[in-house]
Order: structure tokens, then sequence, then C-alpha cells
């Protein structure tokens, strides 16, 4: 689940 860059560290931070 990745829609955003910043959103994905506190939505689901997977690899990032």
């Amino acid at each position: 689940a990745r829609k955003n860059l910043a959103m994905d560290s506190i939505d689901s931070h997977s690899d990032d």
C-alpha cells in the first residue's frame, strides 16, 4: 500500500 511518500511513513512504512 503506497500512495504518498510522506504518508507512507505514518500509514504503512514497508521498505522506505
